[in-house]
């Protein structure tokens, strides 16, 4: 019930009004007002460096099927910016056990070597 009222908050406009040492779903205040600001579409535009955004397909925390096209739809027609998604991966960018859960970060597991390397790729081309 606390976990349901704590989104019901975050979703109202009811949440400017809590003090930033309150808590929503044990995270305090402040934190989710950071993240509102941050919002990648309100900056995004005025970034100048090179971007590469990657995307684990299996990814249950930053959704492939929702997240991921309003990046590349930021990005599209910039000459320095590239989207990956990858299938398979999940946010840690490490293969996935099926899991749509934090469980699925308790294997032991590495970075996938496609991963590693596309970006060591993209430095080399936008840093050289």
């Amino acid at each position: 019930q606390q976990v349901e009222s704590d989104v019901a908050v975050l979703r109202s406009l009811s949440a400017s009004m809590l003090g930033n040492s309150e808590t929503l779903l044990g995270i305090p205040v402040g934190y989710w007002r950071s993240v509102e600001e941050y919002r990648g579409d309100r900056w995004i535009s005025k970034v100048t460096q090179p971007l590469l955004v990657l995307q684990g397909e299996a990814d249950f925390q930053v959704f492939p099927d929702t997240d991921y096209p309003l990046w590349q739809q930021a990005l599209d027609g910039r000459d320095n910016a590239r989207c990956v998604l990858y299938p398979g991966l999940n946010h840690l960018m490490m293969p996935s056990s099926g899991r749509r859960d934090t469980r699925d970060y308790q294997f032991q597991s590495t970075v996938d070597t496609q991963v590693t390397d596309d970006i060591a790729e993209f430095v080399w081309e936008n840093v050289g």
